[in-house]
């Protein structure tokens, strides 16, 4: 019985690792909040905002010292400011200020959801406890960025579901395509990849029960 579960396991950890989930940031869409709570601040994530006349404020309280790490990215199409920049405060006294005003933005490709970026400063260091706060704006304070948070790539089923959800908005409000186009690319192959393993586990689960029950009688 449990060497099937194990089985099964297995079978879920290798779809996930071939559809390339464990490249991917975890998306978080935060159009129109101005304080964003920032929760396990090691793990991987991508705030997707938009500044609307003030500055955004992402939020880090931690008990223990931990790998800050902050990058601020817009999107690769006509009209995206390439002037966002982002100031981190610890305990209220700025620790560093990431100008993107003159910055050499790059271009930056990501498979998962098959998306272009101009990829901005970033900043990371090994940071001490404390409650710490990363500002992002720009002159005049407009324009749709998306500030990586945290370098540990870390998915479960849980988050996977999260993402398939909020890529077809970020698709549509933050790259101005279709919503269809989400599944155009490597998330399809996860969407199939968590069915069939899903699948897979009541299958195994069914002949243990059938088994059960003939050894029963």
């Amino acid at each position: 019985m449990k060497y099937k579960y194990l089985l099964a396991i297995i079978f879920l950890a290798g779809f996930f690792s071939g559809a390339g989930i464990s490249q991917a940031h975890q998306p978080r869409v935060v159009f129109g909040e101005t304080a964003v709570r920032v929760e396990e601040p090691e793990i991987s994530k991508a705030y997707y905002g938009e500044l609307e006349g003030r500055p955004d404020s992402f939020w880090i309280r931690s008990d223990k010292p931990f790998d800050l790490y902050a990058n601020v990215l817009v999107p690769d199409v006509p009209g995206a400011r390439k002037d966002i920049s982002f100031e981190i405060k610890k305990d209220g006294e700025s620790l560093v200020a990431s100008d993107g005003v003159g910055f050499r933005w790059t271009n930056f490709y990501e498979p998962f959801a098959g998306d272009n970026y101009f990829k901005g400063p970033e900043y990371k260091t090994r940071a001490e406890a404390g409650s710490y706060e990363i500002k992002v704006s720009n002159p005049g304070n407009t324009g749709k960025y998306a500030l990586a948070v945290g370098e540990t790539e870390s998915f479960a089923i849980g988050g996977a579901l999260e993402a398939i959800a909020a890529i077809p908005r970020i698709k549509k409000d933050f790259f101005g395509e279709s919503a269809l186009s989400a599944y155009l690319n490597q998330i399809t192959l996860l969407l199939l990849a968590i069915i069939s393993a899903l699948a897979g586990i009541i299958w195994l689960w069914v002949l243990a029960y059938r088994k059960k029950r003939k050894n029963n009688f």
